[in-house]
């Protein structure tokens, strides 16, 4: 079977991103940031800095997609189709890297360059989960683990009790729906975040139970929770440059020229 055969979403007819061209898009996503922190010095003065509108411009365009990366990554807790979802986050990422780099200027010596280092971050972990850390998963699965044998008798009291309160809140939280199957969603957040949040802890204390984390190498356990604190970080990050750059103008000139477009010109 061919490998983008492999990656095509079954019974639905709609083609994911294989492992082909998804190397094809992480090779030209770093060929064309590494032109876009290049060029900038090629424009006329005026235009080469980051507050310049061409490339304030690209900042917003780029932050925009990076920001929808990140919302569209997590359609499955919207009950969206979940492969649509993160082949829209790379597409998304793909275009928003270049354009946020551009707006760089190929300056690593301020803290906004660590937003920069994130992303690239992002992005070699993420190629790893779908190439290497994908095909250690897989030998995962077709292997005899202890963590897939049947638990010691104190054990299995523990889980069945853990599995019960679980269903006990599951009744509350979502009635009709399958404790086994289930997986809270951003409406159960918003709609009983008490319950979601009991709930969720139960799923963690299950996993903890089980040692699942134990029967896999570090790599595989933590990739995702890396990814995940890298993103968020990304995100909150992004949210305090803008806030400074477009309220807080005089802080950021630190008395040199403010020639950007921003709302205000405070400084502490």
């Amino acid at each position: 079977m061919s490998r983008q055969h492999a990656d095509r979403t079954a019974g639905s007819g709609y083609d994911s991103i294989g492992n082909v061209t998804l190397r094809r898009v992480v090779v030209g996503t770093a060929i064309a940031s590494a032109l876009a922190l290049i060029v900038p010095a090629l424009l006329p003065p005026g235009w080469r800095e980051p507050g310049s509108p061409l490339l304030q411009g690209a900042a917003i365009a780029g932050s925009v997609l990076l920001l929808l990366a990140f919302a569209t990554v997590h359609g499955k807790r919207l009950a969206k189709p979940g492969r649509r979802g993160l082949d829209l986050h790379i597409w998304l990422a793909a275009v928003g890297l270049p354009l946020v780099a551009a707006h760089s200027t190929g300056s690593f010596l301020r803290p906004p360059a660590l937003l920069l280092g994130a992303l690239a971050a992002l992005v070699g972990l993420g190629w790893w989960a779908r190439t290497e850390g994908g095909r250690r998963m897989a030998a995962t699965f077709g292997t005899k683990r202890a963590g897939f044998m049947k638990p010691e008798p104190t054990l299995s009291l523990r889980l069945a009790g853990l599995i019960e309160h679980k269903q006990d809140i599951l009744r509350r939280l979502e009635p009709t729906a399958d404790e086994a199957l289930f997986s809270p969603t951003f409406s159960h957040w918003r709609r009983a975040p008490l319950l979601t949040w009991a709930y969720q802890r139960a799923v963690d204390s299950e996993y903890r139970l089980l040692g699942a984390r134990g029967s896999v190498g570090a790599a595989q356990a933590y990739w995702r929770v890396v990814h995940q604190l890298l993103a968020w970080g990304f995100v909150l990050g992004l949210g305090v440059h803008v806030v400074l750059v477009l309220l807080f103008a005089g802080y950021v000139a630190e008395g040199g020229d403010i020639y950007w477009w921003r709302f205000a010109d405070w400084d502490f």
